[in-house]
């Protein structure tokens, strides 16, 4: 009886210990942390069984809508100044995003450095989408039409709802894990070292990423609270 009783919870701390080695053996880091969250890895059996009944989800489709129209119908949130916007994000991030202009490129790689290029790419829901690019860096504005509230994202964003988007990307090695939440106006961002994701899936508050890392496959949940 003493002998089953060890062997049980043998058993149970060998799980309990497998499931800490997954999580420790991926690098985590908090980026931007304004919701809280639960983060778990989980089993390919899992997440193939929890996953395949999701792929019916729709993205939202982003469709063309000129920078123009955009400055005609919302004035107060589209004002230009000296071919450029001026925008701050959530998180308290101010980007400078100016008009595609061959003239700076002639400029000193030093002034290059500092300028970042806008390009309308359309609306999707109620947001505009505007791509930015400059030196060494790359993203996205998703402008909420109703408010002006404006969120950055690495790569182009995901939404199958409207109230929430998300956006993966890689930078150099770490891939960079987007949640925003636009009715509560919250982000979280999280940072993986070493992998990057292949597939994702949303089921509520309940985020599934398929990552890989050269021939290795690890399947992660993210809960938001």
């Amino acid at each position: 009886m003493i002998l089953k009783k060890y062997s049980s919870l043998i058993i149970l701390l060998t799980i309990a210990l497998y499931g800490i080695s997954q999580n420790s053996n991926l690098q985590i880091r908090d980026i931007i942390k304004q919701i809280d969250y639960d983060f778990d890895s989980i089993s390919a059996l899992t997440y193939n069984s929890i996953t395949s009944d999701l792929t019916a989800n729709n993205k939202k489709d982003v469709f063309t809508i000129t920078e123009n129209e955009f400055l005609e119908k919302y004035p107060e949130i589209f004002k230009i100044l000296d071919s450029c916007y001026y925008f701050k994000t959530i998180d308290g991030q101010n980007y400078k995003i100016c008009k595609p202009d061959s003239t700076l490129f002639d400029q000193e790689e030093s002034v290059n450095k500092e300028h970042l290029f806008y390009y309308f790419r359309g609306q999707y829901c109620n947001y505009a989408l505007i791509e930015m690019a400059g030196y060494e860096f790359w993203g996205y504005l998703t402008i909420d039409l109703s408010d002006g509230n404006v969120y950055y994202t690495m790569r182009k964003p995901i939404s199958y709802n409207c109230d929430v988007i998300v956006s993966y990307a890689n930078y150099y090695g770490e891939e960079e894990i987007s949640i925003i939440d636009t009715k509560s106006k919250k982000q979280l961002v999280i940072g993986i070292e070493g992998w990057y994701t292949i597939d994702f899936k949303m089921n509520e508050n309940d985020f599934y990423f398929k990552l890989k890392e050269g021939d290795e496959f690890k399947y992660i949940k993210i809960k938001i609270k």
